[in-house]
């Protein structure tokens, strides 16, 4: 797998810049929470975001990610959540960053369509279908923080 991931590094470095060009206002290093239960799918979105110049704190579980979420050091940027989590469901994280980030950027993953219920009065920015690229996550981050920066 490491092969494959040095490749997707090695072609995505073109984009790198244009994102530090986009963020290089910002003092501090823009910080994104990961919430995905598959490890190697965790790892490699974890390890893509830090390459890009972003602080990327993950977790494994929604349970993990909304204990972490109610500490006091807790800070985020955006969010990176899978919707289908076991136990504490995507739903049960997103209301968590809601309730202490409401302006941050949430990008939700899930493999299957979210149905019409799911869909109604979401708290996500944005729903994307599993597999997807890191291209298009980091496309879909650069957007969203350019957008709530230029609100602000």
């Amino acid at each position: 797998g490491m092969v494959v991931f040095q490749l997707i590094l090695n072609t995505l470095g073109k984009v790198r810049k244009s994102v530090g060009t986009r963020l290089g206002h910002r003092d501090l290093m823009v910080a994104v929470m990961v919430v995905e239960d598959e490890g190697p799918q965790r790892e490699t979105l974890s390890e893509f975001l830090r390459w890009q110049g972003y602080a990327v704190v993950g977790f494994a579980s929604g349970r993990d990610a909304v204990d972490w979420l109610a500490t006091d050091g807790a800070h985020l940027d955006a969010a990176i959540v899978d919707w289908h989590l076991p136990g504490v469901g995507g739903q049960g994280v997103v209301e968590a960053i809601r309730e202490r980030f409401p302006a941050a950027p949430v990008v939700v993953a899930s493999g299957s369509p979210l149905s019409a219920a799911e869909r109604h009065g979401s708290q996500w920015s944005v729903a994307i279908r599993k597999p997807f690229s890191l291209r298009k996550v980091l496309g879909l981050l650069t957007d969203h923080l350019g957008r709530a920066d230029s609100v602000a």
